[in-house]
């Protein structure tokens, strides 16, 4: 990839944030930290859709969840699902497509249209547990373009853009993170 120099002038408080993003492993200059912003800011790859997995039963799970759906188990007083919708919000996904069947209910009946929560939710429902492709399969006819599929019981620290980025450069019908 062809660069050019340039200079620039920043503040100093600019600077202190820019080189917190210096890991030595995927930044290592301040100059690399600026590219990496400058990316983030102007790429034009944009992801609005979440699918999210929120049914099915796990009988390992019986003791602890006790009639409430896993995904709405509380850390630190709120649902699992709601940390997982408000992480993704922060990457600027604003549509959920929120896949239920056991329990739904509550999930449903907490988020709503999901207006509270500063999104739009929908949901699909689900007769019983039935795997992960029986819920596409049933999105199909809501998506239409690129979208983030993230089961409802999984907390990451994934950075949605970092992976957005690695899909789009790499041009893969589909990219799977563990």
């Amino acid at each position: 990839m062809k660069r050019k120099r340039i200079t620039i002038t920043l503040k100093d408080d600019v600077i202190k944030q820019t080189d917190q993003l210096i890991d030595n492993l995927k930044i290592r200059s301040r100059s690399q930290a600026i590219e990496y912003l400058l990316s983030k800011t102007l790429s034009n790859i944009r992801l609005n859709t979440a699918l999210i997995l929120a049914g099915g039963t796990k009988p390992s799970m019986d003791q602890i969840a006790r009639g409430t759906q896993r995904c709405m188990l509380l850390i630190k007083g709120k649902p699992i699902l709601q940390h997982i919708i408000e992480k993704l919000a922060s990457f600027n996904i604003s549509h959920f497509i929120i896949y239920v069947d056991y329990l739904g209910d509550q999930i449903m009946n907490y988020f709503g249209d999901g207006s509270l929560f500063g999104v739009n939710m929908e949901y699909i429902i689900g007769q019983e547990p039935r795997g992960t492709i029986y819920p596409l399969l049933l999105a199909r006819k809501k998506i239409n373009d690129t979208f983030l599929l993230i089961y409802g019981d999984t907390i990451s620290s994934l950075d949605i853009n970092d992976f957005l980025d690695f899909h789009h450069q790499n041009q893969y019908l589909a990219t799977v993170a563990l």
